[in-house]
């Protein structure tokens, strides 16, 4: 069972630093108030919540939300872009690190970089896509269902416009 305790996001997105920590049980309610982007008619738009949602999305399942490039969510600081997203999670009573960045001197100074440490093992391949299939397989859970059962994207929802191929691969995957 996965169980989140912590994100940390740097230059992500609108968020310069944010540190969230995930209490033991209950719910989470992630709310926001910005009213300088619609002038105060929709107080909660461009307040950051859809961004912590792909933050993990992103760094746990490997679904792109609303950018396919990572870079797309650097936030432009001093010439540099050096955005991070950290992951403290519980599995099965073993610490799960999974961090996740762009142009950030802890992954990859020229692009995107990714790995994760998982009971005090680290794994950092030399390519993102073997890392990101070594914590599915660790989370057991395949890129079809993560894109489903992590960020729900509301134009994603309709089951009934996937093409008969890919919906009996989600089905037979769930």
């Amino acid at each position: 069972m996965l169980k989140l305790k912590k994100l940390t996001l740097r230059n992500w997105g609108y968020i310069r630093k944010a540190d969230l920590e995930f209490p033991e049980s209950g719910l989470v309610l992630v709310v926001g108030n910005n009213s300088v982007a619609t002038g105060g008619k929709f107080q909660s738009i461009g307040a950051g919540k859809t961004l912590i949602g792909e933050a993990i999305s992103r760094a746990m399942a490997g679904v792109n939300g609303r950018f396919t490039s990572l870079g797309w969510y650097a936030n432009e600081q001093e010439g540099s872009k050096n955005m991070l997203v950290n992951v403290l999670a519980d599995v099965d009573g073993k610490a799960l690190n999974v961090s996740m960045g762009y142009k950030c001197p802890e992954l990859s100074r020229t692009g995107e970089g990714f790995k994760f440490t998982f009971d005090g093992k680290e794994v950092h391949r030399a390519k993102i896509d073997a890392t990101r299939q070594e914590l599915y397989d660790l989370l057991k859970i395949s890129p079809e269902l993560a894109e489903w059962s992590v960020f729900l994207d509301g134009d994603k929802l309709s089951f009934s416009s996937l093409s008969e191929k890919r919906a009996v691969e989600l089905l037979m995957t769930a």
